[in-house]
């Protein structure tokens, strides 16, 4: 009987690690969500997402209304195109998994502009990605969450509502150094 047991769990466990789920992103890095500043043609867009990946190397940026995400490989400055929807997002929005099986078309190159920002051009706009400045000055909870949304999104879903942050309950102040 105990080894009946024994061999309905390996069996089990096999199954699992063998699931299509596991192969199709078994792969790829895991992406995760990075705050940074995202100027289209000079304009700030805070509904733009940015995730890295592999220690800050790759990096994705996934803008607002697009049905393609840039993937920039930091190391080589060059930029490659693919599906959004190539990103399964986890539940609470902060990480995602790239398709190993998503189709990447070049892009082309991009400078950097310094050791944490870089600059391309795509479908006729231009794009930086720079390190995000952070805020001075007061801030609410409502002046956060427009600066970093994201930050709402894993906090609604985490616990369902956003006043659980007690930093955020009453109003900041920020200086800069």
């Amino acid at each position: 009987m105990r080894m009946l047991h024994r061999a309905i769990l390996l069996l089990l466990a096999a199954a699992l690690l063998a699931s299509p789920t596991n192969v199709a992103f078994a792969e790829g890095p895991t992406w995760r969500d990075s705050t940074r500043d995202v100027y289209v043609d000079g304009h700030l867009d805070r509904a733009a997402r940015v995730l890295s990946a592999d220690g800050g190397k790759r990096t994705a940026v996934l803008l607002p209304g697009a049905r393609k995400a840039l993937l920039l490989d930091r190391e080589a400055s060059t930029f490659a195109v693919v599906p959004r929807k190539a990103f399964a997002f986890n539940a609470d929005g902060t990480g995602a998994e790239l398709a190993a099986d998503a189709a990447s078309k070049p892009g082309g190159a991009f400078q950097k502009v310094d050791a944490s920002s870089s600059i391309l051009g795509w479908k006729r706009k231009t794009i930086l990605v720079s390190r995000h400045q952070g805020l001075v000055g007061d801030v609410t909870e409502d002046t956060l969450f427009a600066t970093v949304p994201v930050w709402r999104q894993e906090i609604e879903e985490s616990d369902g509502s956003s006043n659980q942050l007690p930093l955020c309950s009453r109003s900041m102040t920020l200086r800069s150094k």
